[in-house]
């Protein structure tokens, strides 16, 4: 009886947690790698659908995003059994929100020897690393494939085994107790574990729920605080707060408390995850609600803060008002101006001030700015009260006098004999005199807004005007300084244009001299010429008109004057290149009778040095060097000479024959070396017949001309030799001792 009993209450135990933890699986499909929701790549899974499909096993794996109220082995367990998969097959849950891949095999694979144990390590070594690396593709593909072959390898050995343990085990539970009273232990350790999960998840949520409560309170306490403060604030901040109370009292308490009650109701029904989400999400809206009070707070205290700097700004107004009104009274008193601009503004201000009640209903910030333009403005009117003084003195006392300098001025450049117009300079100077008169009206009337730059560019047009007097005066000493000096210089200009003409006309019946430094500077020198002539002759025809034109003069004098500069720079280099214009013919012919005195010295030499023959390569380089002397006579010879053409030629003489020598004196020295080494080594031909041979090869290639390889061969018989005989010696000197 009590064996019965126990069995319905495990059954119906069984049956009330699978209710409880039920979740809703996937529709199963035939393909071998199942992902419902599209959560992977589509070309990864089918990559992996391949690589499964190959393998000798039955294996099916199923992607899900996350699971609701179990574990993910426990849903594939549940899973496996949903899908009616027999024993020959293997199940693998892959849960994409925790990383987790959960197996479910078939009794199939155990008796292969792939056992719990051997899944879970593998799992843990080979999968969890990829999952780690968000690779769970290729993690799935290469556990899947160290399953095959445990399977495959793992074999009767440990099926074998296997089953001598479970025969051992049921041997030893048969002696020991009976079956019942394991499961009857299990169910209770079962029934604990979900007692105590229950109990701990109760209790964390429910302290969650007690602070949110709490939380609640704080933000109910914070929105009677705001609601108390509102007379206080100005007009738009009272309403900013009047919404926010309405918003915070209608929508987030409310909607707190009623989550509160649900995730109540909802841990009395063992759903615990979706409990969280809500108390979650309930926390979110309370921060929200909380977030947005303490910005008004601080907007609010941003807002007292400019209402004070207010108060302070219109205590400071009052106070420049006062100030203002005072001067602008002794300033009136002491110079006899009333000031109709300034005391208007003044009065301005000062009836503006007067609505700060009823501007502090509004805008503070607008209000603020408001105060600080109407304190610059009186600082403005102060800052011009002060200056009057100086601008007084200004218009009546130094522009008064620059202008009697002024018109002094004219008349002295008159009785100096300058010819100016004099009405131009009359009515600029009458035009200045009425901009200053109508400056002192402004004074006199009390009129300063802009005074202080009108009478800036009064004095600006005064210093134009002695500036073009200065230009006058200084621009006609500077004509009359190059009429006195540059005749004397073209005549001398037009002296060397002719000598040089005439030294080039005789040089082109023998050189070609059309292009050049020196014909050039010709080119040059008969340009400026003609070019000074003519602005001297239109200097000469500007003497009789007035000055104004006159000192038009000075700037075409001046290019003149740079241009004849410019030309003398050129001069030193012009007369160097015509000097060796004159001596360059010579050079070269005396050039091309050195060379060709060292070519005939290597002629010389070479039937000196009683050679075999002459070298190929010596007789090329001597043909090469007469031929580019002959180059540099035939150009010599030609009329008119292009002396450029020839000290190019000659400069690539000289640089062959350079060449030639260096290479005609290291083959007269190889020769001479190697006869010499060939005559000291003879003595050991008969002894060494390596010796003999080197010698052999070096006379060789001395018949041949190839004199720099006789040299190399017969050195390298010669030390040969002096080993051999080195050798030799010290044997002979053991054998006495």
């Amino acid at each position: 009886m009590l064996k019965r009993s126990l069995i319905i209450f495990c059954t119906s135990f069984f049956v009330w947690t699978s209710t409880i933890m039920a979740e809703e699986f996937p529709p199963q499909s035939n393909a071998v790698v199942q992902d419902s929701q599209n959560i992977i790549d589509s070309s990864q899974v089918e990559q992996l659908n391949e690589i499964v499909s190959k393998l000798p096993e039955k294996y099916k794996v199923v992607i899900i995003p996350a699971t609701e109220e179990v574990t993910t082995q426990e849903y594939a367990d549940q899973l496996f059994t949903h899908y009616n998969m027999s024993d020959h097959e293997m199940l693998l849950v892959l849960n994409m929100d925790k990383d987790e891949l959960a197996v479910h095999a078939g009794g199939y694979f155990s008796e292969k020897g792939l056992t719990g144990q051997i899944v879970k390590d593998q799992v843990d070594h080979i999968f969890v690393p990829y999952a780690k690396q968000k690779s769970y593709m290729t993690g799935l593909s290469t556990l899947l494939q160290q399953f095959s072959s445990t399977v495959k390898n793992g074999g009767q050995a440990q099926t074998s085994s296997s089953n001598t343990e479970a025969q051992g085990k049921e041997t030893e539970e048969q002696a020991s107790l009976p079956a019942w009273l394991y499961y009857l232990v299990g169910v209770i350790l079962l029934i604990l574990s979900i007692g105590l999960y229950s109990f701990f998840q109760r209790r964390r949520l429910f302290k969650e729920m007690d602070e949110i409560e709490d939380w609640l309170d704080t933000i109910e306490d914070k929105v009677k605080k705001l609601d108390g403060d509102i007379p206080e604030n100005p007009k738009g901040q009272a309403n900013q707060a009047s919404a926010i109370i309405e918003r915070v009292r209608r929508d987030a308490l409310p909607t707190a408390e009623f989550n509160l009650l649900e995730a109540e109701a909802l841990c009395d029904r063992f759903r615990y995850r979706r409990a969280a989400q809500i108390l979650q999400k309930t926390k979110d809206q309370l921060a929200q609600a909380e977030n947005d009070i303490s910005q008004f707070h601080s907007k609010m205290f941003q807002s007292m803060v400019m209402l004070e700097e207010c108060e302070r700004l219109v205590d400071e107004i009052k106070k420049t008002l006062t100030v203002v009104g005072r001067k602008l009274d002794e300033a009136k008193f002491q110079f006899g101006v009333t000031f109709p601009g300034l005391s208007e503004k003044h009065q301005q201000v000062e009836q503006w001030i007067k609505t700060e009640d009823s501007q502090l209903e509004e805008d503070v910030a607008q209000w603020l700015e408001q105060l600080k333009e109407r304190k610059l403005i009186l600082i403005e009117i102060l800052k011009e009260v002060d200056e009057f003084p100086q601008l007084k003195n200004e218009v009546a006392v130094t522009i008064e006098k620059d202008l009697r300098e002024l018109r002094a001025g004219l008349l002295e450049m008159v009785d100096n004999g300058y010819r100016i117009p004099l009405e131009h300079f009359t009515g600029q100077l009458d035009e200045l005199m009425k901009q200053s008169d109508l400056l002192n009206t402004k004074i006199k009337e009390g009129k300063l807004e802009g005074l202080a730059g009108e009478i800036v560019q009064l004095k600006e047009k005064i210093d134009l005007q002695y500036d073009q007097m200065e230009e006058i005066v200084t621009k006609k000493a500077l004509v009359q300084h190059y009429l006195e000096e540059m005749p004397a210089f073209l005549a001398s200009l037009d002296e060397e244009r002719e000598s040089l003409k005439e030294e080039l006309e005789e040089l082109s019946l023998r050189y070609s001299i059309s292009e050049g430094t020196v014909f050039n500077y010709y080119v040059d020198l008969e340009r400026v010429c003609k070019s000074v002539a003519d602005q001297l002759f239109l200097v000469e025809q500007m003497k009789n008109g007035d000055d104004m034109e006159f000192i038009q003069a000075a700037d075409l004098l001046d290019t003149t004057n740079q241009e004849i500069e410019t030309l003398l720079q050129k001069r030193e280099e012009a007369y160097q290149e015509l000097d060796e214009l004159r001596k360059g013919e010579y050079d070269a012919q005396d050039t091309v009778m050195m060379l060709h005195t060292e070519i005939v010295r290597i002629e010389q030499q070479v039937r000196r040095e009683n050679l075999p023959g002459t070298p190929p390569k010596l007789m090329e380089l001597i043909y090469e060097g007469k031929k580019a002397l002959f180059e540099i006579e035939m150009a010599l010879n030609q009329v008119p000479l292009e002396l450029h053409r020839v000290n190019g030629l000659v400069r690539d003489a000289k640089e062959f024959n350079k060449m030639l020598v260096e290479f005609a004196n290291k083959l007269f020295e190889y020769c001479r070396q190697a006869e010499e080494k060939i005559q000291q080594t003879n003595r050991f031909r008969s002894q060494w017949k390596d010796v003999n041979q080197l010698l052999q090869e070096a006379e060789q290639a001395f018949r041949e001309l190839d004199f720099e390889a006789a040299y190399s061969l017969a050195s390298e018989a010669e030390q040969l030799a002096a080993e051999y005989d080195e050798g030799i010696h010290r044997i002979a000197f053991r054998r006495k001792k």
